[in-house]
């Protein structure tokens, strides 16, 4: 699952150096889903979640050096993006948590 993760990360941060287009935004974007995925799939709990966020900034941020675009604003991306997957997995959780408890008092 975390080598899932970081394959994705990696990839996706070398295709946007690749075409020109590693910005904050887009390191935001690539971390964020790629944490998402594998939060939203980890059965562990909170210690699991916390692997995957370090993990994931651990490897962007390997990615960013590597790629020449090491700043600040990019570090700080890669962190955003690790929030934002967390908390985007966690909503669509409470949301489909939400819809079963409203379908069976429906009935």
């Amino acid at each position: 699952m975390l080598d899932t993760m970081k394959k994705e990360i990696i990839e996706d941060i070398k295709k946007a150096n690749d075409a020109g287009k590693i910005t904050a935004e887009e390191i935001k974007t690539v971390v964020e889903n790629a944490v998402s995925k594998v939060v939203q799939n980890s059965k562990e709990g909170t210690s699991e979640i916390n692997t995957i966020a370090k993990e994931a900034v651990s490897v962007a941020v390997k990615e960013i050096k590597e790629a020449g675009s090491e700043s600040k604003e990019h570090v700080d991306a890669a962190v955003n993006g690790v929030i934002d997957g967390i908390k985007k997995s966690t909503k669509e959780t409470m949301d489909t948590i939400e819809k079963e408890m409203l379908k069976s008092h429906q009935n």
